[in-house]
């Protein structure tokens, strides 16, 4: 494999990059990154096994930068005492790349990278480090359950079926379906809200409230 770095980051960044692209490595070798992927069970799984990859390289990546700026960091006192927020946000930003990507491409990166933060950093307040080790054997399924980390632990309710009805013979011969899936609850709160803290990377760090998604379902057609 080859790594790629961003050529717009100094010296620092790029050190901080290597231990974010590293982790990935390890991650790789432990469970098969393109197959563990490719197993979500749809468009809104595959970003949710993403916040967790991404995630955890974020947290690894945060501990780092701590311990080169003081020594040894108690990896157990971060994460119940909050890593640094802002400092989160502008790492974040580092990985939506330059030049900037189109709206809404942009802030999926973003979400995979900083709600999957958030996510594990909810988790851990709640569980051991070594607890970590299972997230992979029972992944999250929707980034419903990255938005609410709580409904991941307690998954009162799992993921209903919905079959939508055909409605070909409403639409006439001329039209055909080109694609079927479930949107998601970020997808879902991101064309109903869109950017709606205008940018500003305070408002953007917390988890915004859950709009109640159980299930959905979509179907395109041409």
């Amino acid at each position: 494999n080859t790594l790629y770095l961003p050529d717009w980051l100094d010296l620092d960044l790029q050190r901080s990059a290597i231990v974010h692209e590293l982790m990935h490595a390890l991650q790789d070798q432990h469970i098969d990154l393109e197959r563990y992927l490719e197993a979500a069970k749809d468009f809104d799984g595959f970003l949710a096994r993403r916040a967790l990859i991404e995630g955890e390289a974020m947290l690894i990546q945060q501990l780092w930068l701590l311990h080169e700026q003081g020594g040894a960091v108690d990896v157990r006192a971060v994460i119940v005492d909050n890593l640094d927020q802002l400092a989160l946000y502008r790492a974040v930003e580092l990985f939506v790349g330059e030049p900037p990507l189109p709206e809404y491409l942009a802030q999926r990166q973003r979400v995979v990278f900083r709600e999957g933060s958030a996510f594990l950093h909810a988790l851990l307040t709640r569980r051991p480090w070594e607890w970590m080790a299972t997230l992979y054997d029972t992944p999250p399924e929707s980034t419903a359950e990255i938005l609410s980390p709580e409904s991941y632990l307690e998954r009162h309710n799992s993921r209903r079926t919905l079959v939508l009805p055909n409605v070909s013979r409403f639409l006439g011969q001329a039209w055909e379906p080109v694609w079927e899936g479930t949107v998601g609850e970020w997808t879902i709160r991101y064309l109903l809200y869109g950017d709606a803290e205008g940018g500003d990377p305070v408002a953007m760090l917390g988890l915004s409230q859950p709009i109640g998604w159980s299930v959905d379902r979509c179907r395109v057609y041409r």
